[in-house]
């Protein structure tokens, strides 16, 4: 019954997920690149196979680094989403452990793929510069009315949350 949960959820998803894993990578070097993502059966579990612009087929886990394993996880949740068409998503922290450029992409990519600007999101971080880019770019899109940027602060009378303007003009 587990694995044919799994199979159902995972079903049909490979291909978005490579295409959100590219968008996110999308300045990597060449080498880095990847053609597709698959899931192998193995004993009882399953393992992501990713196949190279080389055509070398490896197991993500063996060949990605930290960061590309955490974009690997976000692309795949992401597939997940679409393929259930997920009216909310929260993105807690969602940039943990990612640098600069592929935090820069993640937020194209937010404003830009038909299902992601279409879904209502909830984002929290810590860095202060993703927020900031976050809000330039939210503040310019064509849903800007419908954006808001809180700090939530903790103090002795409870969680106190201060409307504060995200963007640098701000």
């Amino acid at each position: 019954y587990k694995f044919d949960l799994e199979k159902t959820r995972i079903n049909g998803i490979e291909s978005k997920a490579a295409e959100y894993y590219k968008a996110i990578n999308d300045h990597d070097d060449e080498h880095e690149h990847i053609d597709a993502i698959y899931f192998e059966k193995l004993n009882d579990s399953y393992r992501i196979k990713i196949k190279a612009a080389n055509g070398a087929v490896q197991d993500a886990f063996s060949v990605l680094s930290e960061g590309h394993l955490r974009v690997l996880g976000l692309s795949l949740l992401l597939a997940m989403a679409q393929k259930n068409k997920l009216p909310l998503i929260v993105f807690d922290d969602v940039v943990n452990a990612i640098d600069t450029d592929h935090r820069s992409n993640i937020i194209d990519l937010f404003f830009s793929d038909p299902y992601l600007c279409r879904t209502q999101m909830v984002v929290t971080t810590h860095d202060r510069l993703f927020w900031e880019r976050f809000c330039n770019i939210a503040d310019r899109h064509r849903q800007a009315d419908q954006h808001t940027s809180c700090i939530l602060s903790y103090t002795n009378r409870g969680v106190v949350t201060v409307h504060h303007a995200g963007g640098f003009q701000g």
